[in-house]
């Protein structure tokens, strides 16, 4: 009994507290791509993901209500997206990433509040980069449905999409996205319709302003933070 409740309180340490586990789960996330090696590897994304949600929801000092709307977003997504690696149908592979992207896009604005807000800390500084890669994930899942629901909409993708595009066709989104939101944009991969070049141009403009104000954010309490050890006596 005294070893489960070590394990317990051991547990519940690691799951609430600030970003720092968020941000290992989303690194994790970005290192183990859903390369097309097997089912397996791509479960290990899967446990990654989801490591993501249970950090996203109970890690971030959020409020009561925040935390519900999560759970009713995370429990969904989280069922879906395990159901769909085992029983792989067009239908839930689109509401699994849909969900996704819902939960990501929910989590990105409700933890944006929190790092622009709050006092610039280590910790408020894992969590801007913790929605900056969010932000990446979530153009991702939205490329990734595009390409799938119309396909054609990127040139440049090595594998066409089928039934069950995980593995590396999605990890070719991934990568393209966050080689659009750093605006590095190699061309190697390219949107070819309309509203993928919206969407993308939005991602690079996003990129640019978020690094933009953070890095402004950041300079202004250092320059406050000065002026008060300044006025200090003594």
């Amino acid at each position: 009994m005294k070893h489960l409740k070590h394990f317990f309180a051991g547990t519940r340490r690691f799951l609430v507290g600030d970003f720092k586990q968020l941000l290992i789960f989303l690194l994790l996330l970005f290192v183990f791509r859903p390369y097309n090696i097997g089912i397996d590897y791509i479960a290990i994304w899967h446990l990654f993901f989801t490591g993501v949600l249970l950090a996203a929801i109970f890690n971030c000092h959020h409020s009561r209500g925040v935390q519900i709307i999560a759970l009713i977003l995370g429990l969904p997504t989280f069922i879906v997206n395990w159901w769909s690696l085992f029983r792989p149908t067009e239908l839930l592979f689109v509401l699994g990433f849909s969900l996704s992207l819902l939960f990501l896009v929910f989590a990105i604005f409700s933890l944006m509040s929190k790092v622009l807000l709050g006092k610039v800390t280590a910790d408020i500084l894992r969590g801007t980069i913790c929605v900056y890669f969010m932000i990446g994930f979530a153009f991702a899942l939205l490329f990734t449905l595009m390409e799938f629901l119309e396909p054609g909409s990127f040139n440049g993708l090595t594998e066409r999409i089928s039934l069950f595009p995980h593995g590396h066709y999605h990890s070719e989104m991934v990568y393209f996205s966050f080689i659009t939101l750093l605006a590095i944009g190699y061309g190697d991969i390219t949107p070819a319709g309309d509203l993928g070049q919206m969407f993308a141009v939005l991602e690079g403009i996003i990129g640019h302003f978020y690094l933009a104000i953070i890095v402004a954010r950041i300079v202004a309490a250092y320059a406050m933070g000065s002026l008060s050890q300044k006025k200090t006596p003594g």
